[in-house]
């Protein structure tokens, strides 16, 4: 009985597999803060570009964990790494384009840091920015 449900469940994935391969390649283009060098930032980029099923247009990179220019090298040099020359990176926003610096700000807890604030504004402890 066990047997059974194991080669129904191999003959499913193989299905699958085979449906997948018919379909055309979805084109994307990546817009992620990219962190690095080999953050997960810069590993979820090189996973979309090498998976079989993506098609990777272009790669547009906002300041997150690290500042703008800082993950733009990181993401261009990760590039250049895995011969990727082709895929154009684009500078997007440095600062938010919504949540202000004062909002920001208000959102801190009297002693310690919010969540995370990325790279806008420094992060605070205790009232003292480092």
């Amino acid at each position: 009985m066990k047997l059974g449900r194991v080669w129904v469940t191999v003959a499913v994935v193989m299905m699958a597999s085979l449906a997948v391969r018919g379909q055309e390649k979805r084109k994307i283009i990546i817009d992620q803060d990219a962190a690095g060098p080999a953050g997960t930032d810069q590993q979820s980029i090189l996973l979309l570009i090498q998976s079989p099923q993506t098609d990777v247009l272009g790669i547009t990179v906002v300041t997150g964990d690290q500042w703008l220019n800082e993950e733009t090298a990181h993401t261009l040099r990760m590039l250049e790494i895995i011969g990727r020359t082709d895929i154009s990176v684009v500078k997007g926003a440095e600062y938010p384009l919504v949540r202000r610096k004062a909002d920001t700000e208000s959102a801190k807890d009297g002693c310690g840091r919010d969540g995370h604030l990325g790279r806008y504004p420094d992060r605070f402890w205790c009232g003292q920015s480092t």
